[in-house]
């Protein structure tokens, strides 16, 4: 049986994109007059959803409106905020060469 696909989880798996994450939840914060958190504080709510992200640092907003806050920032920040994680490149290069 040959390999003809391969399907990855892009966000963690093979790029990282907590800095834009990090960015769009203290653009909602500071428009909760919240001070921005670190990365390395946002890092630890991510993963059960955004409307747990919200819920958990802006715990005042209204939690469809601190959604739609994030939702509507972060096409600013997804591209610049969002790096391959090391050795993705090469990675997916070789499978390409490979056919898959």
């Amino acid at each position: 049986m040959t390999t003809r696909a391969a399907l990855f989880d892009f966000d963690g798996t093979l790029a990282d994109s907590f800095s834009a994450i990090t960015a769009s939840t203290n653009h909602v914060r500071g428009r909760y007059g919240l001070p921005p958190l670190t990365e390395a504080e946002v890092r630890v709510y991510v993963g059960l959803g955004l409307p747990n992200l919200m819920a958990t640092v802006v715990p005042a907003a209204p939690l469809a409106d601190a959604v739609a806050l994030y939702k509507a920032h972060h096409p600013s920040v997804m591209a610049s905020g969002t790096r391959l994680l090391p050795g993705v490149p090469d990675t997916l290069a070789g499978l390409h060469r490979r056919g898959v």
